[in-house]
């Protein structure tokens, strides 16, 4: 989906904006939970896959799905 720009409604513009507003703190609420776990470090790899990803597929690997198997 390089250069696609998609035109987006107000509705959905104020709802994109309106979700961002929690993310802070849920984040916060999930790292303290990992941590009280034990589990903070498997969950801050974890969160970076989507990025690894995202950067992987912005210099030309094919990164599709990475948990696609046959």
């Amino acid at each position: 989906m390089t250069g696609v720009r998609l035109a987006l409604s107000e509705a959905q513009l104020a709802y994109a904006a309106s979700d961002v507003l929690h993310l802070h703190a849920l984040r916060e609420r999930l790292d303290a939970m990992l941590a009280r776990e034990g589990r903070y470090r498997v969950g801050a790899s974890l969160f970076r896959i989507p990025a690894d990803a995202g950067q992987a597929r912005s210099a030309g690997l094919d990164t599709e799905d990475i948990f696609a198997h046959s």
